[in-house]
């Protein structure tokens, strides 16, 4: 079950997002409270495993400048194992088990296309039970946040539009 976040949680959550190295005086001061409820917040925030404070280099700018999105379809009884197996290779970032037509999804970064080549024909091509493979380059990033309080509310954008027009509340 996802831990109850209030408002206060938020805010601090939101203000590391657009500065992990802010200091807990620094949000104190701004959200107008002690020093020591920042820090005690943030310390059950992390215990908890709701955010972890970490920095994201730019991929491109330390010389990793092929991203790539797989979209991976496997045999049913080897999703578990394939997905367990790209977990390891130290080129992707994330592998996630998806619904769908597609049922693994994983992102990773290369440093040439040379890299991928042989990723894909060395590493993926050697791992049992993959029925079709798609790549996805990404050509250009348009949005990379992580503003999740943000995300949390966006819901009540369409709950609003919702009340304005009664007619599509009732769809």
């Amino acid at each position: 079950m996802a831990r109850e976040l209030d408002q206060l949680d938020e805010k601090i959550i939101s203000m590391l997002e657009s500065d992990g190295r802010r200091s807990s005086s620094d949000i104190s001061r701004q959200l107008g409270i002690p020093r020591s409820t920042v820090h005690r917040r943030i310390e059950s925030l992390v215990d908890d495993g709701v955010i972890v404070i970490r920095a994201f280099a730019d991929s491109r700018t330390i010389g990793l400048p092929n991203h790539v999105w797989f979209e991976l379809r496997v045999a049913l009884e080897d999703i578990a194992s394939v997905a367990h197996e790209l977990a390891r290779f130290k080129e992707l970032r994330w592998v996630g088990i998806i619904s769908g037509s597609s049922n693994i999804l994983a992102e990773g970064f290369f440093t040439s296309t040379p890299h991928l080549h042989a990723f894909v024909t060395h590493r993926l091509a050697h791992l049992s039970g993959i029925q079709q493979l798609d790549t996805h380059h990404v050509l250009s990033l348009e949005k990379f946040t992580f503003d999740w309080s943000s995300m949390l509310h966006a819901v009540e954008d369409y709950e609003e539009t919702a009340t304005d027009h009664p007619a599509a509340a009732d769809r």
